[in-house]
């Protein structure tokens, strides 16, 4: 196959063909064919998780409270079984990855 070909197979840049290509030839399938990473641990938070989260910090606070805080939604994440513990640095980082904060 032709860079070209391969390029708009691929949709890759040619330099990106002609490097996978010498490193082939020069040190085998191995050194180009890429490997599933593994993560170092497992999400503790899955999809519906986070879903519930989401739509818990975008729900009113409890009564009690001026807004909601991350002990109070660790607590409300357990509390609906999604998990049997999280760390609220879990849930930080979980509003943090969806632009949300709880001011």
């Amino acid at each position: 196959m032709q860079v070209e070909a391969i390029k708009a197979k691929l949709r890759v840049s040619p330099p990106t063909v002609v490097r996978v290509k010498k490193a082939f030839l020069e040190r085998g399938i191995e050194s180009v064919v890429r490997k599933e990473q593994k993560r170092r641990k497992a999400r503790v938070l899955d999809g519906g998780a986070e879903a519930f989260l989401i739509a818990t910090v975008c729900s009113a606070a409890p009564q009690s409270r001026k807004r909601w805080t991350l002990e109070l939604l660790r607590d409300k994440v357990i509390a609906a079984g999604y998990v049997d513990e999280v760390a609220k640095e879990t849930v930080r980082q979980t509003l943090k990855k969806t632009n949300l904060n709880l001011g």
